[in-house]
């Protein structure tokens, strides 16, 4: 098991941030705990350099996460599957890093199918890590030994593993994919998640409902998120989504219920819970129509679809690559990627840039199957 320090006082946190200063390229996880309060918080910062590895608690007294993101700004991080790190340290740290290196990235363009940690880990170094404790509460303080090995154990290979992916990158004339593709997730992780709705409270199976029954679901869902912020929890630990739908469905219109009137609903739901719940869809039967929410519409009419024939061959090109390459399918082009290519002028390499947003070592990929398939 890897060696490491836990870093809970400012002492040891000067000492780290200083060991950083002259490193180039730095192992880093996050530990959040997102499954467990409303608003994610990074809970441990696991930081390793070759003969270092510290794992940071962020919850000491004097801890300033911006003397961390100082010190690790201009250089390159060395991650693992790090969407999710990089908009948590958007998000609350305000911090981008100028270079990233995500093995799991590499993994994908080297062939692996099975591209988690653990399994790449198994795969290259033949060491099994556990990842029982990877869904736990890290907010909890003490920390327990065998979480903080845990947490040691993630970064524990991911330095030589870079090494490695990039030899067989080169050999494979890959690594340049794997840099701008590592490039193109630090710019999208930037942006606003494809998860963030316009009207969030449109949950699955919000369309099987009237308007009137959609109105009661907006306000059971705002309800949800109140009780959520007084409890600190995530709010698919006060209802899930399939609850919401359900209680809008059976309680539309009603102005009369009660809380015994109610389906069986968690334990934690105590009787004022219960109460307040009632009141809020009693509530709701009261909203006039005018302000029930409207059919949802996409903001712009569908496109055009694409020619079926001109789809098909260009799937079957992909799958043809993909097979020469070894390489999944959706790594050449995701579904609107392709369906964008079919839509679009292929007759010259600019048409075929022009009409959809791929990386540069796709189009490299791309341009001469389909200019020598238009022939």
């Amino acid at each position: 098991m890897a060696e490491f320090q836990l870093i809970d006082d400012p002492e040891g946190f000067d000492a780290v941030v200083k060991a950083l200063e002259g490193e180039d390229e730095i192992v880093l996880d996050l530990e959040a705990d997102s499954f467990f309060h409303y608003k994610a918080r990074i809970c441990l910062a696991q930081i390793a350099v070759p003969g270092h590895c510290w794992i940071v608690d962020p919850f000491f007294e004097g801890f300033d996460h911006e003397r961390l993101t100082a010190v690790l700004a201009g250089k390159t991080l060395l991650l693992h599957g790090c969407d999710y790190d990089l908009r948590l340290m958007r998000s609350l740290w305000n911090f981008v890093p100028a270079r990233i290196v995500d093995t799991a990235i590499g993994a994908r363009l080297l062939g692996h199918r099975a591209f988690g940690l653990g399994n790449l880990v198994e795969s290259w170094f033949g060491v099994h890590l556990d990842k029982s404790k990877q869904q736990a509460n890290w907010a909890r303080r003490p920390l327990a030994p065998d979480m903080l090995k845990y947490a040691a154990g993630d970064t524990a290979y991911l330095r030589e593993m870079v090494g490695r992916m990039r030899d067989e990158l080169a050999a494979k004339g890959r690594l340049s994919w794997a840099e701008e593709s590592c490039a193109h997730l630090l710019k999208t992780s930037q942006e606003p998640s494809v998860h963030v709705k316009e009207d969030p409270w449109r949950v699955p199976g919000h369309n099987e409902l009237d308007r009137r029954g959609q109105a009661l679901l907006r306000v059971l869902w705002n309800w949800r998120e109140e009780q959520a912020r007084k409890r600190d929890l995530p709010p698919f630990k006060v209802l899930n989504n399939d609850r919401l739908v359900l209680l809008a469905r059976l309680f539309v219109g009603k102005a009369s219920v009660r809380p015994e009137d109610l389906p069986k609903l968690p334990r934690h739901f105590g009787p004022d819970t219960l109460a307040s719940l009632a009141e809020t869809i009693r509530g709701a039967a009261q909203i006039p129509e005018e302000e029930w929410p409207r059919s949802h519409r996409p903001r712009h009419a569908p496109g055009p679809s694409p020619d079926s024939r001109v789809l098909d061959r260009l799937k079957e090109i992909r799958r043809a690559m993909a097979e020469e390459l070894d390489l999944e399918e959706s790594l050449l082009a995701t579904k609107p990627q392709i369906n964008s290519l079919a839509l679009h002028k292929r007759s010259t390499e600019e048409e075929i840039r022009s009409g959809t947003a791929l990386m540069e070592w796709q189009y490299g990929l791309w341009i001469p199957k389909i200019l020598n398939s238009e022939k």
